[in-house]
């Protein structure tokens, strides 16, 4: 009975104290990011727009890695700078340079008063996949018209033979 008696008086405390914290305002500044297009290709260009709120951010860069996923393989990263477009808000575009790349994967360095802080740490992308319209894997009509008939022909005259020296 004792154990349940000191749970009641605690819960209260609980739900106070959470409220409060809830409560108080974040002393942390936000940020949220469009990316356009919203499924990229390999190989196209994107567009990062970042509004911060809270901020009064000197500077903005965008850091950025393309990599394959099915090889494992990370190229080499890029960092742009972005361009304030109005009050905290940046843009910036990113050409993507490796056609095999399956997804990147990006991070907002904010540049403040007091250093730099950073945002979407290395938040992964997915990249659309790409089909491939001038490859001829399955077009079967690129091939040599009536290949298939000297093989049958050839195909015929061996039977022919075989049933010819039988009967004899």
């Amino acid at each position: 009975m004792k154990k349940n008696n000191i749970f009641i008086k605690l819960t209260p405390i609980f739900i106070i104290w959470s409220l409060f914290i809830m409560s108080v305002p974040s002393i942390y500044a936000d940020a949220s990011i469009e990316i356009t297009p919203e499924e990229p290709l390999p190989g196209s260009t994107i567009t990062f727009h970042v509004e911060l709120t809270q901020e009064n951010a000197l500077n903005a860069n965008i850091w950025i890695q393309e990599c394959n996923g099915n090889t494992g393989l990370c190229y080499q990263d890029q960092t742009v700078t972005m361009t304030e477009t109005s009050d905290d808000v940046y843009e910036a575009t990113v050409n993507l340079q490796h056609d095999d790349a399956t997804y990147f994967q990006y991070t907002i360095e904010v540049e403040k008063a007091d250093g730099w802080q950073n945002y979407f740490e290395e938040t992964k992308v997915n990249l659309a996949e790409t089909t491939n319209t001038d490859s001829n894997e399955d077009d079967t009509a690129s091939d040599t018209p009536g290949f298939e008939l000297g093989v049958l022909f050839i195909s015929v005259i061996f039977i022919s033979l075989i049933l010819y020296r039988r009967k004899r």
